[in-house]
């Protein structure tokens, strides 16, 4: 079963996403009984994930079935990401503690509907107790719960916020062109519908990576990533006070009620996502080739890091 949404949503859903209510039960069966067809997908996925899918895709088959596929790929293939996710181990509990992590803010853009995510990476933050691929991690397990939960932001969309002036350089050496093309493909794998990429006060070295990672992201996403120099923010936070917290001049929520906030709602979650572990594809079920971090990525030795003065 799948919950409903009230009727000003489904409407949006319909308007937007081509959402037709008297066919969402008929698709999701086509969806099951493809995925029960799929060798290397034996995986039991409920109603309202496949929901969210669907929505995801616009309610295009063929779509839902790709991003299917390419979800349950990266699930498997980067285990970096997927694997290991108690909130409780030290690394991930460091992130909570810092308030380094993806905060969904409270108050929807009025604008658009869409939820607004705010990640600020403070001076607090230890490059030697936590990588990037740590950071990744926290990121995409609240992402795992929004999708979830949220049905404003699977209908709406996202507007992400990444204030990063505070980012430690020492975080550089991890910038590889491999880091970069997996990044591009988990994004690629969520079922989210990313509106707008604001990166605020980045420092230069950052903001040479940041124009490298844009060339491997399709010109659409590309189009909508836009860096606001420190000199903007205040009038960008006078402007739109609804994109930031309180601890940025804005009006929506505070960085660390919030933190303290998600950091229970994780924590909340640790059996779902022990649980959830096992849910992968096993690439040597699948009637094709299967695919690898080899083949999709290459390998860490076919590139060089990034050099920046």
């Amino acid at each position: 079963m799948y919950r409903k949404i009230p009727d000003d949503l489904q409407k949006t859903a319909e308007c937007k996403l081509n959402e037709v209510t008297s066919r969402i039960e008929n698709d999701i069966t086509q969806m099951k009984e493809w995925i029960a067809k799929q060798p290397h997908l034996n995986i039991e996925i409920d109603d309202q994930f496949i929901l969210t899918l669907l929505r995801c895709c616009k309610f295009s088959l063929q779509r839902t079935k790709e991003k299917i596929d390419t979800y349950y790929t990266a699930r498997s293939i980067m285990p970096e990401i997927f694997s290991n996710r108690d909130p409780y181990l030290p690394e991930i509990q460091h992130l909570f503690n810092s308030r380094c992590i993806a905060l969904p803010l409270p108050n929807l853009d009025p604008d658009d509907g869409s939820r607004i995510i705010f990640i600020n990476y403070s001076s607090s933050l230890d490059p030697n107790l936590v990588s990037l691929r740590n950071l990744d991690k926290v990121n995409y397990m609240i992402l795992d719960i929004l999708i979830r939960e949220d049905d404003d932001m699977i209908i709406n969309g996202l507007k992400l916020i990444t204030h990063c002036k505070d980012l430690s350089v020492r975080f550089l050496n991890e910038l590889t062109p491999l880091y970069m093309k997996r990044h591009v493909y988990l994004v690629n794998a969520f079922p989210l519908r990313l509106q707008a990429v604001r990166v605020v006060n980045c420092p230069a070295p950052f903001a040479f990576a940041y124009s490298i990672f844009k060339t491997f992201t399709t010109s659409k996403i590309g189009q909508r990533m836009i860096m606001v120099s420190e000199t903007n923010v205040p009038e960008l936070c006078r402007q739109s006070p609804h994109l930031f917290p309180k601890e940025m001049g804005g009006n929506n929520g505070s960085i660390q009620e919030l933190s303290g906030t998600w950091k229970r709602k994780v924590e909340s979650y640790r059996e779902w996502f022990l649980q959830e572990e096992a849910k992968k594809s096993d690439e040597s079920l699948r009637t094709e080739p299967p695919k690898t971090a080899l083949d999709l990525f290459g390998a860490d030795g076919t590139f060089r890091k990034l050099e920046i003065d």
